[in-house]
C-alpha cells in the first residue's frame, strides 16, 4: 500500500474461498477484503480497525477505530481494478470534506 506518507509491501499467505480474501500482515492485523459484483468490501482488525467500501467512481462510507478515537469516513474510489489474482484500489479517504489521505492498494493472490 502506498499513501502520502508511507510506502508498506509484505508477503504473506492468505486464504481466497468464496470471493473472500483472508489474510494477516506484519503486525498481525487481520485483513478481509470480500468481492462483490460491483465493489469491494475491505475490513482490517487489530490495533487499528477499519471497514471502508469500494466502488469505482463512487463515495461510500468508511470507518476508522484507533483505541478511543472513532472517526466516521467517506471513501472516492478513482480506480478498482480486480482480474484473475490481481487487485487494485486507487481512493482518497475524506474526513469532514476534507483529503485526509490518498492510497493506492495493489494485492497480487494465487
Amino acid at each position: 500500500m502506498t499513501t502520502k506518507e508511507t510506502t508498506q509491501q509484505f508477503k504473506t499467505k492468505g486464504e481466497l474461498k468464496h470471493k473472500r480474501l483472508t489474510f494477516y500482515d506484519q503486525g498481525k492485523n487481520h485483513h478481509l477484503i470480500v468481492f462483490h459484483e460491483k465493489y469491494i468490501t475491505y475490513f482490517k482488525k487489530g490495533d487499528i480497525t477499519m471497514k471502508y467500501l469500494f466502488k469505482k467512481n463512487t463515495i461510500t462510507k468508511g470507518s476508522y477505530t484507533h483505541s478511543n478515537i472513532h472517526l466516521k469516513l467517506s471513501i472516492k474510489t478513482k480506480d478498482l481494478i480486480t482480474k484473475d489474482n490481481y487487485l487494485k484500489l486507487i481512493f482518497d479517504v475524506i474526513h469532514s470534506q476534507e483529503i485526509i489521505n490518498t492510497a493506492t492498494l495493489v494485492i497480487n493472490f494465487q
